[in-house]
């Protein structure tokens, strides 16, 4: 942020203690708010950078030590595990119970695993394609191009079916402000 900058700030600043009401009526004075608007800009930039600065050195901090707390807590976990899984060789319903936790075991559903291009081509060599899916979707883009719309935002083809599922939503122009 340059000294002119500022220097707009402190102005802004001024204005906004003094309450005045402000309205732009000339090309002067919408120059004044857009330059104004700029020195905003360069402000909240400047805050982003020390912000991103304190940030990326605090989630250093929180990464290390989360990692330090993670060893502790896979060691414990595995130690654990080893006593559990020994314990059910000897006892097929051992489990934990205690004032501060549980442990168990749960059966699990196989993992499958794909190759989907594979797949495919295996299905469909066996004669399976009913266990293949074909997958329909709107090609938006050149739907865009060959329909009309009505005044009330119907969707109609150039043989004038109405397309059900689409309408179009008018909105009214919007004010683009961009300070430099």
């Amino acid at each position: 942020m340059d000294e002119l900058q500022k220097e707009e700030l402190q102005e802004l600043h001024e204005q906004e203690e003094q309450k005045k009401q402000f309205t732009v009526t000339d090309s002067a004075q919408a120059d004044w708010v857009l330059r104004k608007l700029s020195a905003l800009d360069a402000e909240d930039n400047e805050n982003q950078k020390t912000y991103d600065k304190n940030r990326e050195r605090i989630d250093n901090w929180l990464a290390k030590v989360k990692q330090s707390t993670q060893d502790s807590r896979e060691y414990l976990t595995r130690l654990l595990t080893d006593y559990a899984v020994a314990q059910r060789t000897e006892n097929p319903k051992f489990k934990i119970n205690t004032p501060n936790g549980k442990v168990t075991f749960r059966k699990q559903q196989p993992k499958w695993i794909y190759d989907d291009d594979k797949l495919v081509e295996s299905l469909q060599s066996a004669d399976a394609s009913n266990l293949l899916r074909i997958k329909q979707v709107p090609d938006k883009k050149k739907l865009k191009q060959v329909v009309t719309v009505t005044d009330k935002g119907q969707v109609v083809t150039s043989d004038g079916a109405l397309l059900d599922g689409v309408r179009v939503e008018p909105l009214p122009e919007k004010v683009v402000i961009k300070p430099e």
